[in-house]
């Protein structure tokens, strides 16, 4: 589970057309295979962290499968990379799909043996890997978008892609809940059902495979060229983080934004981390069980953001940045204590509410900063570093919290998040807003 990630973005719906996804068959092909898989993927991350509470240390174990599925957003560069140089990518994404349901065969069989702690380092790597690959497809299904969809209607496919993404993530997370409840916590069947997800996602391309015969495909490059394609690509991927990095530390304004959302997303990833943990011992905040509860702590968090950008109050859009930034920091803050003192779901639930639906209406305004207070050749060097930054803590903060967690315990793992919290809207007041365009 995230909070108030800044890496998530909600494009507003209203300019959705089903119109075009009806008429366009390769389009729609694609579309129904992707929706597929992220219903698939939606269930089995659910299902990894309820399977992980069954464990002997359900704490660590929780702690660990929520640390792994943030892990791949470090390696996106790499996935986006290798997708570029398939040479086939309508057909390496039926192979994804078969590749998929192989894990998710292999994780029910697991499921099937007595809990222990390398079948949980398998579990990790089944779900890893199972994040990687619905990378790599997301990828492939792109590149295959720009091929079929003409330029005019590609921005219009791709925000209906994008919306219907959203809703079935969201349909995900209720229908595993209920699922795994009528299974009474059978894994092994319920990685069965997931099979059949992918199966059918597979049998969609299958179907319609001679919409995409015409494609032409780039020459393969040898394994001797790709492999030192992938190391001149991350040597020049060092080479220019370190480049931007100086360059943005020395525009002060923007490099102090970019610190202040770091740190608010390495305290975002860090607070998700450590209440799925809490939530496994502090039964007050449940809802009937652990299962529900994170599901709907899930739910209003991406109804909060789709909310925000649908209909964002013009009164928080008004404010400058650095009052949006106290303002979000503030409730993260109010959450660490509701979480830790109240004990009150139903609170909880209001300021989680508001923090994602402001944080929805907060972030196009950030990169609206970025754009215009970096002159135009510079912009995709900022946002690069900007990424890559913000990337990066996502998976630190969960780890830190973990690790934390497990020599410090609860009590203190929740203060350091408080100080945190203290010290990023303290920052936050302390930073200077500039507009005008650097070089």
């Amino acid at each position: 589970m995230s909070i108030n990630l800044c890496l998530i973005y909600f494009l507003p719906i209203r300019r959705f057309k089903c119109s075009f996804f009806l008429q366009h068959k390769p389009y729609r092909v694609l579309t129904l295979s992707i929706l597929l898989g992220i219903f698939g993927t939606t269930l089995f991350d659910l299902v990894s962290v309820l399977y992980a509470a069954t464990f002997p240390n359900p704490e660590l174990a929780v702690g660990l499968a929520s640390l792994i599925t943030s892990l791949p957003y470090v390696f996106d560069f790499i996935v986006g990379y290798v997708s570029d140089r398939a040479s086939n990518s309508f057909k390496a994404m039926k192979l994804v799909r078969w590749l998929q349901m192989s894990l998710y065969v292999f994780f029910g069989v697991l499921t099937l043996l007595k809990p222990s702690w390398w079948v949980f380092v398998l579990v990790l790597a089944i779900n890893f890997m199972s994040d990687i690959i619905g990378n790599y497809t997301a990828y492939l299904n792109l590149s295959l978008n720009r091929r079929v969809v003409d330029e005019e209607n590609f921005s219009l496919a791709i925000s209906f892609r994008k919306g219907m993404s959203n809703i079935v993530t969201l349909a995900g997370k209720s229908v595993g809940v209920m699922l795994i409840a009528l299974l009474a916590h059978n894994y092994f069947l319920f990685a069965l059902i997931n099979v059949l997800v992918f199966l059918a996602s597979y049998l969609v391309l299958r179907r319609g495979r001679k919409l995409f015969d015409h494609l032409d495909e780039p020459i393969p490059e040898s394994k001797e060229q790709q492999a030192e394609s992938l190391k001149a690509l991350i040597c020049q991927f060092v080479r220019d983080t370190i480049t931007n990095f100086t360059f943005l530390k020395s525009q002060s304004s923007i490099f102090n934004l970019v610190m202040i959302y770091s740190s608010m997303n390495l305290l975002s990833s860090a607070m998700a981390t450590l209440l799925m943990i809490y939530l496994l011992s502090v039964k007050e905040l449940q809802l009937g069980s652990y299962a529900v509860t994170i599901t709907v702590f899930e739910s209003i968090e991406l109804v909060a953001f789709f909310l925000g950008s649908l209909f964002p109050f013009d009164f928080y859009r008004k404010w400058s940045i650095r009052s949006n930034l106290l303002f979000e920091n503030s409730l993260a803050l109010l959450m660490i204590i509701s979480i830790f003192v109240w004990h009150n779901p139903i609170v909880l639930f209001t300021l989680l509410f508001l923090s994602s639906y402001a944080t929805a209406i907060s972030n196009p305004k950030s990169d609206t900063i970025v754009i215009f207070s970096i002159v135009e050749e510079r912009q995709n060097a900022v946002f690069s570093i900007f990424s890559t930054i913000v990337t990066a803590t996502v998976p630190l903060g969960a780890a830190v919290i973990l690790a934390l967690n497990q020599s410090l315990g609860a009590t203190w793992s929740w203060t350091l998040l408080a100080f945190l919290a203290v010290f990023n809207i303290g920052y936050t007041c302390f930073w200077k807003e500039e507009t005008r365009a650097v070089s």
